[in-house]
């Protein structure tokens, strides 16, 4: 499995497994990460909203969006951070 962010590039599930640990450790010890949206997915990708919240207060926002292989096992996340850029005029 590979994952990619703008702060991160990991393959395999160990290294996923402690990015995501070291984020929550440094970065927001009592957050919480939902969904924020459905899933839209074709052609064995798939894509969602997500929120991180501390209490009660909202951390951040961004997307992911999944690639699956044949056998429908995860093998490549790509994800955002923030809402999409406003459309330039």
């Amino acid at each position: 499995m590979h994952f990619v962010d703008p702060a991160n590039d990991v393959t395999g599930i160990d290294a996923f497994v402690e990015m995501v640990d070291e984020f929550r450790q440094k970065l927001v010890p009592e957050g919480m990460c939902s969904r924020a949206s459905g899933v839209d997915s074709h052609h064995g990708l798939y894509r969602c909203d997500w929120a991180i919240h501390s209490e009660d207060d909202l951390v951040t926002v961004g997307s992911d969006t999944v690639v699956t292989n044949d056998a429908g096992m995860i093998s490549k996340v790509y994800g955002f951070f923030g809402p999409l850029p406003e459309k330039d005029a």
